[in-house]
């Protein structure tokens, strides 16, 4: 709802072109990094410390600290894609239509990790397919007539109006279909990015480490991620937003709506590992589903959104797979396939957001839970 809000709600008397998003995820990295070094800090406080852990893996192990430069990458596309998707779309159906990030995941985890599905955990995944597809409203969003009124106060106050423009001419497609098709699209490969790389992160988490990167696991490959991440980040906003940028500034625009999106995306990663130890998968996933149902009743009042039955249908239908699929994959290993499927003890551990819940390794303490902090 903030992001949303912040892109195409402007406060009377707010002159210029819009903030920067590219800059927000720069500032998001930046505001991250310090809170993994501390953490890290804090972990490592009965060992050798975090300036000789970071001295040993940076500096004396550059090769592991290059392979994050691939999920870092990932992340800053994907942090830049969110406010493309949540500007052309409802809130709500953004939240939705992300949830296939779960199906993206099983997908890679299957090509790279040899991880198997229950039958019982695909048709979950093919009802939280059919459920996003009936919440999209395909049908109904290449209609004649605007779905809702801040469609095209969003397309007024996009600062790139002359290439929608133009893409509307050359598709012969109405204004309201064509942002409707860039939101799909953003939040689609924004689900895809999201998988990737959760699914090469536990990869890199799974790896065997020293005593001190192992008590620091999640915290020092956080901080090799945002190593990367801010300095990618920073070349996408100047090669992005170059212009603007030096005509404006880097934090033209920004208000307390845009400050409270930055917070809430950089302490959206340690309040997901925070549910995830001290509650679990099933919880996380019904809080998604009340948030879907509070996204829908707050863009009423706020944008004039009005849901119709397809919304309506498809996001309970995904609220329910959502947590069916939590279910599973939360049951004991010998519940489904013996743990050869996605979720099972042979699963690992995956990102927070992307469906599985986290297993400790033989000899792990509770507290050494990797999970990445970058996800959206």
């Amino acid at each position: 709802i903030g992001m949303r809000y912040s892109r195409t709600v402007r406060p009377e008397g707010e002159k210029g072109p819009l903030f920067l998003s590219s800059a927000t995820v720069v500032i998001v990295e930046a505001v991250k990094l310090p809170v993994c070094l501390c953490a890290a800090a804090y972990q490592l406080r009965r060992h050798n410390g975090l300036v000789e852990l970071l001295r040993r893996e940076l500096l004396f192990n550059p090769v592991d600290t290059l392979k994050c430069a691939v999920p870092a990458l990932c992340y800053t596309i994907q942090g830049n894609l969110l406010y493309t998707a949540v500007q052309h779309l409802e809130a709500p159906t953004f939240q939705v239509i992300y949830q296939c990030k779960t199906v993206f995941t099983c997908i890679f985890a299957y090509l790279c990790l040899s991880k198997r599905l229950t039958a019982r955990q695909w048709l979950a995944i093919l009802l939280l397919i059919l459920g996003t597809i009936l919440a999209s409203d395909v049908v109904g969003s290449f209609g004649a007539k605007s779905r809702s009124h801040d469609a095209v106060a969003s397309k007024r106050h996009t600062s790139d109006s002359r290439v929608m423009q133009a893409l509307t001419h050359a598709l012969g497609l109405h204004a309201e279909s064509l942002s409707w098709l860039i939101g799909v699209s953003a939040t689609l490969a924004s689900a895809v990015l999201s998988a990737a790389s959760s699914v090469y992160f536990e990869r890199l988490l799974k790896a065997p480490a020293s005593d001190d990167a192992a008590v620091a696991g999640l915290w020092l490959r956080n901080i090799q991620l945002g190593i990367f991440a801010l300095p990618l980040s920073s070349f996408v906003m100047i090669a992005q937003d170059g212009k603007q940028l030096h005509n404006h500034g880097m934090l033209h625009g920004f208000n307390w709506v845009v400050w409270l999106c930055v917070f809430l995306n950089s302490g959206g990663g340690l309040l997901v590992a925070a549910v995830m130890k001290y509650a679990g998968n099933v919880e996380k996933c019904f809080a998604t589903s009340v948030s879907i149902v509070v996204s829908a009743l707050l863009s009423v009042p706020c944008f004039g959104w009005q849901p119709n039955r397809a919304f309506t249908a498809g996001a309970m239908l995904t609220c329910a797979a959502t947590c069916y699929y939590a279910y599973l994959s939360s049951r004991p290993t010998g519940a489904h396939n013996s743990g050869h499927a996605c979720g099972g003890s042979q699963v690992g551990m995956l990102h927070a957001e992307d469906g599985d819940t986290p297993k400790l390794h033989p000899g792990q303490r509770e507290e050494e839970m990797p999970l990445s902090l970058n996800g959206k």
